[in-house]
């Protein structure tokens, strides 16, 4: 072997290298020897001297690595990682492959930065990545352009060259024809003139490659000032002052994702929901901020939103609720048959799964042929300008339903049935907008089933109101009345051609005749002796009823639909109104709710200027009871504001229970009362016959009292619980800031959408708003007006309330008589006159506005 002298600086180390000698070679380097330890790195380069493709003899490899050339490679030191420059950096983040959150971890341990600012760079490396990847695909396209410029030009000589054969052969053709034509006698002159027409040219097929079209983007719409939708005056605006730590830009692409979740069912990127959580931990503070300046909004109103109801409005909704009360009647309030209390709230119920809720069982009767449900243009202004209702539409009350009682006899396993309002009534507890004690009229009936057997029917009628009830609740009846009116379009359900009025005539005639198959029934049985002829003129009775009824169920039902829902353990039969199918006007944005059937309710906004409010536990479990027990796909909130003028949102998010999660203790409080239902039909199922009612005052057990007659004793009559003006009150004072949940993370109203400012934010300091903001001083002569008019409202409301007050019967007073057994003598009471005052005619100058009474004289002394 041939080695340079010049490579050789140590003989003796050549040698036992060539003789590969290893412990001599050790033995010599640890010898000092200064010809092998001099510049090592430049005679070898960086590489091992001594074992470069082996581990050194000293080191024991185990057996199972022996097989294994690459296995002694963990014995050597470990590169050291490099320190990366921020250009080396950021061109590794564009080449990689990596997710938005990962990519933000490493940004921000990187760059030493929070992960809000880390997510800017994310989406600028996105940005930069985007920009490469077009002009990569630019690049692209420009080849295959050219590529197929370079196809379409051979082809077009490819083309060429074949014309030009087919013109050479076709001329060679028509000379060889004409010589031989020349030739040809008489005979072959008429083939001559058959051969002879010119043949067509052949067209030539070009195929005409058309440029796809780009499509156009689409042209902005705008509208116009009187169009667009409702946003709070900038003296209503709250934290004026304030500013967001999140920009303009960051806000709007907030209100961007939510839009997605809200509309589509689900965000654009994954790495939305981990960005999200990132921005709202960043903006506690000025949440905090922005929930007590809206409180402190609420209570310098003149009127607190709670309690804002018109006269209007009261007198409606109190002459509806009287419409709908049944008749009088006298009742054992002091002697309960049986009470059922609530029990505990059980602990642990996180999920879905977990809750005891009500299940349907089967459907007994499906309804076709539902009302739609209008889900407005909310880009545009959604005024609520229709009044309400004049009447009230004709129902057929569920005790007056023949065929929910010949689907009830059909049934042997339920024996209850009732509405799902008033199934909701016993699941939901009050909240702020539905705050009334309520009654509902029970029959307990001994009939016989489908198959002839004895049995029992229990039918519970919607609950009526009774005691005092809150302004929030006639705003929130009222506010859905309204909004029924403008929103749902009813579809006739019925023959060609056939009126409501002729339906309703129709129903009305099936019922007459049920009734009167009913009391020839009873005249038989009440003329038979034996037990025997009893039972059979009560299976004759039940054949009757659903002879009578059969035929013509269809047109008798109504529009309900019937199903057994199964309660715990028990069963029950709840008649419901159908649910909406869904009609879409202008852009379809409700992508989750196309081809689904809905149910919706109205959500009241007593903060609209601060955003969305979040739901209660009550609230929530009412929504959520209202979607089981109508069957229903999905359920829409209709937010809108307490003055009942604008609609605000349709917010489909909040009751998907997949993408939004309910209030703390909701399923809870919704399995309590499941169980408390699953009582009260076990024991309404050994109550004997008769007519009963059920009451359920606030926070306390439900009791169920008998009817009796007007002169028993201790017997109550229903007409002293009917409610009246004066029950009607006030609750913002008792209710303080418990109406307030939070505002919705992730329900922008419009009015937010069209600022672009995110939910629980404050405005952002490069908002194109401030400039629009109005001066502090203005703003302060404005809070004094406020002030000053808050001040004459709660005094005139003092004035009314001691008015009331002076009308109402003092019971303490030992001066008062009045015989309260004996309704025969009736007790009158007088109001009292206040003296008259102002300018009229006044004595002296005791009244009058300038002091002429009687008896005085102008410019004349006092007497």
């Amino acid at each position: 072997m041939s080695v340079d002298a010049e490579e050789v600086a140590c003989n003796t180390m050549w040698k036992l290298t060539q003789e590969k000698k290893y412990n001599e070679i050790v033995d010599h380097v640890l010898t000092g020897c200064l010809n092998c330890i001099t510049n090592p790195k430049k005679r070898f380069g960086g590489r091992e001297m001594l074992f470069p493709d082996r581990p050194p003899p000293w080191i024991t490899i185990p057996e199972a690595e022996k097989a294994n050339p690459q296995a002694w490679k963990k014995y050597q030191k470990k590169q050291v990682h490099v320190q990366m420059t921020p250009e080396e950096f950021e061109q590794f983040l564009i080449d990689s492959d990596m997710g938005d959150e990962f990519m933000a971890h490493e940004i921000a341990k990187f760059k030493r930065v929070e992960r809000v600012a880390a997510w800017k760079f994310v989406r600028e490396i996105r940005k930069k990545q985007r920009e490469l990847r077009a002009e990569r695909e630019k690049l692209e396209k420009e080849r295959e352009k050219k590529e197929a410029e370079s196809r379409k030009e051979a082809e077009r000589f490819k083309k060429a060259d074949e014309k030009r054969k087919s013109e050479e052969t076709k001329k060679q053709k028509n000379e060889e024809r004409e010589e031989y034509l020349e030739k040809m006698t008489e005979e072959e002159r008429i083939l001559e003139q058959v051969l002879g027409e010119k043949e067509p040219e052949e067209e030539e097929e070009e195929e005409e490659e058309k440029e796809e079209e780009e499509p156009g983007k689409p042209e902005k719409v705008f509208n116009l000032k009187k169009e667009m939708p409702w946003c709070p005056s900038v003296f209503d605006m709250l934290c004026s002052e304030g500013r967001s730590v999140i920009e303009h830009t960051e806000q709007k692409r907030i209100i961007a994702m939510l839009q997605n979740l809200m509309y589509a069912g689900g965000f654009q990127h994954l790495s939305n929901k981990r960005e999200l959580k990132d921005i709202r931990k960043a903006s506690e503070a000025e949440y905090d901020t922005l929930v007590a300046a809206a409180l402190e909004h609420a209570r310098s109103e003149a009127c607190h939103p709670i309690d804002f109801l018109t006269k209007k409005t009261m007198k409606y909704c109190l002459h509806s609720i009287r419409m709908k009360a049944p008749p009088s009647a006298n009742f054992l309030c002091k002697s309960p048959i049986f009470s059922i209390e609530i029990g505990e709230i059980p602990s642990g119920i996180r999920s879905e799964s977990q809750a005891i809720i009500p299940k349907v069982e089967r459907i007994l009767k499906k309804r076709f042929g539902a009302d739609q449900l209008v889900i407005p243009d909310i880009t545009k202004k959604c005024a609520l300008n229709k009044p309400l209702p004049k009447g009230l539409p004709v129902r057929v009350t569920i005790e007056a339903d023949p065929l929910a009682r010949r689907l009830l006899n059909q049934c042997t396993d339920t024996s209850v049935m009732m509405d799902a309002t008033t199934a909701a009534h016993l699941l939901a507890p009050n909240w702020e907008s539905r705050q009334y004690d309520f009654g509902m009229r029970v029959e307990v009936h001994d009939t016989f089933a489908a198959n002839g057997d004895r049995k029992k029917t229990v039918i519970v009628s919607k609950p009526n109101p009774f005691s005092q009830m809150s302004k929030a609740t006639l705003q929130r009846k009222a506010m859905k009345k309204i909004l029924k009116k403008h929103f749902v379009k009813t579809v006739s359900e019925g023959k060609p051609g056939e009126t409501r009025k002729d339906r309703r005539a129709a129903k009305k005639e099936e019922y007459e005749r049920v009734k009167a198959a009913e009391a020839s029934t009873s005249t038989e049985s009440t003329s038979s002796t034996s037990i025997l002829d009893e039972i059979m003129s009560g299976m004759k009775k039940s054949c009757a009823v659903q002879s009578s009824s059969a035929p013509e169920a269809t047109e008798a039902d109504g529009g309900f639909q019937y199903a057994i829902f199964r309660v715990g353990a028990a069963r029950m039969l709840i008649r419901s109104r159908p649910p909406l199918s869904v009609s879409q006007i202008g852009d379809k944005k409700h992508t989750t709710l196309t081809g689904k059937k809905v149910s919706f309710e109205p959500r009241v906004e007593y903060l609209p200027n601060g955003g969305a409010m979040d739901l209660g536990a009550a609230e929530w479990v009412w929504n959520y009871v209202k979607q089981v027990l109508k069957m229903s796909d999905a359920h829409v909130l209709y937010r809108t504001d307490y003055r009942i003028e604008q609609l605000l949102q349709v917010d489909s998010l909040t009751m998907n229970i997949h993408l939004s999660e309910p209030p703390p203790d909701a399923l809870a409080i919704l399995s309590a009362r499941t169980m408390m239902l699953e009582s009260l039909i076990a024991r309404l199922e050994t109550v004997p016959p008769g007519e009963y009612l059920a009451f359920q005052e606030h926070e306390k057990p439900l009791v169920l009292v008998a009817k009796c007659e007007s002169d028993t004793k201790g017997a109550v009559s229903t007409d002293v619980l009917r409610i009246t003006e004066n029950d009607v009150q006030k609750t913002s004072d008792a209710v303080g800031d418990d109406f307030f949940h939070g505002f919705s993370p992730d329900v922008p109203l419009q009015w937010q959408i069209v600022q672009g400012r995110a939910p629980r934010m404050l405005l952002a300091k490069d908002s194109p708003l401030i400039d629009n903001l109005p001066s502090r001083n203005n703003r302060d002569k404005l809070q004094r007006q406020k002030f000053n008019m808050k001040r004459k409202f709660d005094r005139r409301q003092d004035e009314t309330h001691h008015a009331k007050m002076a009308k109402t019967i003092d019971l303490d007073d030992p001066n008062l008589y009045a015989d309260f057994t004996n309704p025969a003598v009736p007790f009158r009471v007088v109001e009292r006159r206040a003296e008259r005052g102002g300018r009229g005619r006044g004595r002296g100058f005791r009244r009058g506005g300038r002091g002429r009474g009687r008896g005085h004289k102008p410019g004349a002394p006092p007497s």
